[in-house]
């Protein structure tokens, strides 16, 4: 896990950010601050997990094929009964690691090439979509905690990254000036967009997911966004939505 210390934007459009380079480990410090002392609720950190190598392994050997095969070679119902029966070997699987899956929104899976700039394409601008927070369902900024969470797991073979910046929503709207400043129904790309102009030298969080590695956020919730490897392998991640917990946590109402 490794701080960012700015961004910068894309031209034309509406802006795009992306964690500068220069990555470096935290200081003891730093860590404190952004690794939790104890365990919290789901929606309020980010979490990381390993799940067994036979998740992967399972993938590759009856997954893979079936759930990126052409479509004249297999359904749409094909494929979403794999990916589904894939997801639930998961949510079994990740209940040993502490993670109650309480239910099961949808499943996918997602191709990023090697050295892509991020896993998040806008394919109408055809440009890579950089730090973002997801707006799916439209929520308003202080119903964003209790959007479905998304957990991705590497099922691919080199590391991949995740990029996120210790705020959420609210918080970024109170920094600029709370709702006088930033109206309701504002919508969150420009709330992203001038919280980063505003602060441009705000720290990004990168987290390094190695094969099989997973993480559970809210999406919806917090500025984040995926980097692929640059070790010449397809970054292969599979995403869950829906929403899990913690044993030892009371889950919100």
């Amino acid at each position: 896990m490794r701080p960012g210390v700015a961004l910068d934007h894309g031209e034309g459009g509406v802006a795009r950010f992306f964690a500068r380079d220069g990555f470096e480990r935290p200081t003891p410090g730093e860590r404190a601050a952004i690794v939790a002392a104890s365990r919290v609720a789901v929606p309020d950190a980010v979490t990381v997990m390993r799940c067994e190598p036979a998740l992967r392994e399972w993938f590759w050997e009856n997954a893979l094929a079936r759930v990126c095969a052409p479509e004249a070679e297999i359904s749409t119902e094909e494929r979403r009964s794999c990916l589904w029966e894939f997801g639930r070997l998961v949510a079994d699987s990740v209940a040993s690691a502490g993670v109650r899956v309480e239910a099961i929104r949808s499943c996918d899976v997602q191709i990023t090439p090697a050295n892509a700039r991020s896993t998040s394409f806008d394919y109408r601008e055809r440009r890579y979509v950089g730090l973002h927070v997801d707006d799916h369902d439209r929520l308003g900024a202080h119903e964003r905690r209790t959007a479905f969470q998304v957990f991705c797991l590497n099922v691919g073979h080199a590391d991949r990254y995740l990029h996120f910046v210790n705020v959420a929503v609210p918080g970024m709207i109170e920094s600029l000036g709370g709702s006088s400043a930033i109206p309701a129904g504002t919508p969150i790309r420009h709330v992203v967009a001038e919280f980063f102009r505003s602060f441009p030298d705000y720290p990004v969080v990168r987290v390094t997911l190695p094969p099989d590695y997973a993480y559970v956020a809210v999406t919806q919730y917090i500025v984040h966004d995926g980097l692929p490897n640059s070790a010449g392998e397809a970054d292969v991640a599979f995403l869950m939505a829906g929403w899990f917990s913690l044993p030892d946590v009371i889950r919100d109402a």
